[in-house]
């Protein structure tokens, strides 16, 4: 019965460690890094052009999708380290699915951020989808179908 308890611990804390603190970790500091560095160009008098303001509108949506993978996935860690160190019995089973859930559908949560704050994204999913035509001539898109030979 203790070997067991042992493993369990185990594997929980290197889902933890590896699953949650280290990419918060990695985040955190990649992310820093990027806003000091936006911060000191920024107050340096750099002209603002396209380039810039795309590079700045690029680091709000990572912060945004950063945001949401700890909304998402924090609940998901309380009740991994809960089942540790707490009683775990007395939360309900209902409720112990719903951070499971969360966490896990935090992947569909990226493109739609994206879609939502990156215009060129945008643009180019409603070209996937076909809801924007493309400007290329219907000729040169013909030269790459190679099934119509």
């Amino acid at each position: 019965m203790a070997e067991s308890r042992d493993h369990f611990v185990t594997y929980t804390m290197l889902l933890f460690t590896t699953g949650f603190l280290l990419p918060c970790i990695v985040i955190v500091f990649c992310y820093w890094n990027t806003w000091r560095f936006l911060w000191s160009v920024g107050e340096g008098g750099r002209h603002e052009n396209a380039e810039w303001t795309h590079e700045k509108q690029i680091a709000k949506m990572c912060g945004v999708a950063i945001s949401l993978f700890l909304v998402a996935w924090t609940p998901y860690a309380a009740v991994c380290l809960w089942s540790l160190f707490g009683d775990v019995s007395s939360i309900p089973s209902q409720i112990l699915v719903v951070p499971s859930m969360f966490a896990k559908s935090s992947a569909c949560y990226n493109p739609v951020v994206y879609a939502l704050v990156n215009k060129r994204y945008r643009l180019a999913m409603k070209k996937l989808v076909g809801l924007k035509k493309s400007r290329r001539p219907s000729f040169v898109l013909h030269l790459y179908n190679f099934d119509q030979h």
